[in-house]
């Protein structure tokens, strides 16, 4: 690994005053620059100078662009306002910006903002009480408050690094392994990936998006009309679909992939769960569908093998490859992306789908009305059989396929699966290993929104514990926030007849029939709206509750007993006992 050290970051930009807080992750050393550039500059060399990689949380849409302004002596808030507030790139507000190498890692993996997932982490998500649009310098007592807010912030950034730090990591480990500069690790994972891969975008314009030629081991007998779609002019219209029964089951084909699944139902027996290993790496390595930007195409037939062997030697150097392979196709319709080629995309997504209906046509000819199909999903095709001798047809097909496809199909025996669509569903191996899914996906702590849910939920549905007695024997508060966040479009958030100046709630439901539902106002209304699905009667709590149970709160815990039952109905089509 690289010689490299952490300093964690954020910074706080008004119209007379800006500031960087910073904190070394080893030392814990904390520094606050505010309104010094020279002091800034003279951080940025000692940073330079010691393989420093700065951590940002949205570090790459705000923060760097802040700190290179201040760097090259413009003025930050000009640069926080077109940012924000003009929705421009940080490149066209700072010209030659390259001129200044910034090294840092982006620590945002998701959509959220900080405060959402300080929410989710049950942090103290209060905010700082000075105006952001102050229109003068702050005052001593202003410019503390904004300088803890922004050390609150900074810390924060930490703990969501530190639940994620298989990212940097996995980055960190296809740097040493590819013998990059440490400047790569500014890069997105598809950045990185094309710079691997030597990607060159040409000096022309390609023009054969929709040549689609399949390939002559596909073999489709019975559902012709799915292949005579996909090669006629109707796949190039916008959100462009084709709707049919397959195997008895309504099935969607689209350029995301092919859908379909009973629906509302549970099954135990039987159950076969196949998916494709690795299906979008397999498809442009065994049908020479990597993009035609990079002058090797078999570097990417490399680096797959070579994950393989780490794998199998259980090498931890395994796990960053699986990066460069897993997005790659993404990156062939991204044509911001040197290694842009939507034909090549296009025939991806095609293959995938037709070679797995090509799959449940066989399967389905075999096995006739001993089988059931039960859910196709991108890379997978789950079935229930009547009897052991039926699902021994069926594998015997699955390896002819296999060996015809060159396609390598990994297989788990399950004992049940709840589902009410091919998005949302609960299955339980013969093993014992849960899968959860969509509305019955369990939380982590970077996605923490009402966790008490789909928690009794699965309980109920795999241990048969009843959801009003999961629900009333927990009580760490936590498990029954809901995050709330007030967007651009709205001035400020309203509950029991008060205007709340902070963007982000963690919210309740409340047992005082005083308290009011939860409210946002948007700019140009008279009246507020409610947030979705926000109970009759809410309390908010945005100090930290890592370690809080719900004495001293009014929480409405029969709320919660309804809101999962409601969801037990969608799920199973089914009333509750």
């Amino acid at each position: 690994m690289k010689d490299y050290k952490l300093i964690f970051a954020d910074s706080e930009v008004m119209k007379e005053d800006w500031l960087f807080y910073f904190i070394d992750y080893n030392t814990k050393k904390e520094i606050c620059i505010c309104n010094d550039s020279e002091k800034l500059k003279k951080f940025y060399k000692m940073c330079n100078e010691n393989n420093v990689i700065l951590v940002f949380y949205n570090g790459r849409m705000y923060d760097q662009w802040v700190f290179k302004a201040i760097l090259k002596d413009l003025n930050p808030y000009r640069v926080s306002q077109g940012l924000i507030e003009h929705g421009k790139k940080g490149y066209q507000l700072i010209p030659k910006h390259h001129e200044i190498p910034l090294i840092f890692f982006d620590c945002m993996t998701s959509f959220n903002g900080l405060k959402t997932l300080e929410s989710f982490l049950g942090l103290d998500i209060r905010e700082t009480n000075v105006d952001f649009n102050l229109d003068r310098k702050m005052t001593k007592e202003e410019l503390q408050d904004t300088i803890d807010y922004c050390r609150k912030d900074v810390l924060a950034t930490i703990e969501v690094f530190e639940k994620s730090k298989d990212e940097f990591e996995s980055m960190m480990g296809l740097i040493e392994m590819f013998d990059l500069p440490l400047i790569n690790i500014t890069k997105t994972k598809a950045q990185i990936s094309a710079t691997i891969l030597e990607a060159q975008r040409p000096d022309f314009k390609r023009d054969d998006e929709w040549d689609i030629v399949l390939p002559d081991n596909l073999i489709i007998e019975n559902y012709t009309d799915v292949v005579d779609w996909f090669l006629s002019d109707e796949i190039q219209k916008p959100k462009a679909k084709y709707e049919r029964e397959v195997a008895g089951v309504k099935h969607i084909f689209a350029l995301g992939g092919i859908h379909g699944s009973t629906v509302k139902q549970r099954y135990e027996g039987i159950i076969a769960c196949w998916d494709v290993a690795s299906l979008y790496p397999s498809t442009i390595i065994e049908y020479d569908l990597m993009s035609r930007n990079v002058k090797n195409a078999n570097k990417y037939r490399e680096i797959r093998d070579l994950r393989i062997d780490l794998k199998k030697k259980s090498d931890p150097k395994q796990a960053p490859l699986k990066i460069v392979l897993n997005s790659t196709y993404g990156i062939l319709n991204d044509k911001y992306s040197p290694m842009y080629d939507p034909r090549q995309a296009r025939r991806v997504c095609i293959y995938n789908q037709l070679f797995l209906l090509d799959l449940v046509e066989k399967i389905e000819s075999v096995c006739g009305d001993k089988a059931e199909l039960l859910q196709n999903n991108t890379d997978g095709t789950y079935w229930k059989f009547e009897d052991m001798k039926t699902l021994e047809l069926a594998k015997k097909e699955v390896e002819k396929w296999e060996k015809r496809t060159r396609y390598t199909m990994e297989l788990d025996m399950a004992q049940l699966l709840i589902q009410r669509d091919v998005n949302t569903y609960l299955l339980v191996t013969s093993k014992g290993k849960i899968k959860c899914k969509g509305a019955l996906k369990q939380p982590k702590p970077l996605d923490n929104d009402l966790p008490i849910i789909p928690k009794a939920l699965k309980e109920y549905l795999v241990n048969g514990t009843p959801l009003e007695d999961y629900i009333n024997n927990e009580n760490r508060l936590i498990e029954f926030a809901k995050t709330y966040k007030v967007t651009g479009n709205y001035k400020c958030a309203y509950h029991n007849g008060i205007e709340l100046p902070h963007k982000t709630y963690r919210v309740f439901a409340s047992t005082n029939v005083n308290d009011t539902e939860f409210f946002k106002w948007k700019k140009d209304k008279e009246t507020p709206d409610k947030f979705a699905n926000t109970p009759q009667h809410t309390f908010y709590e945005n100090g930290d509750i890592r370690d809080k149970t719900i004495d001293n709160y009014p929480l409405d815990k029969e709320w919660y007993i309804n809101q999962a039952i409601k969801e037990y109905k969608k799920i199973t089509g089914k009333d509750y006992k």
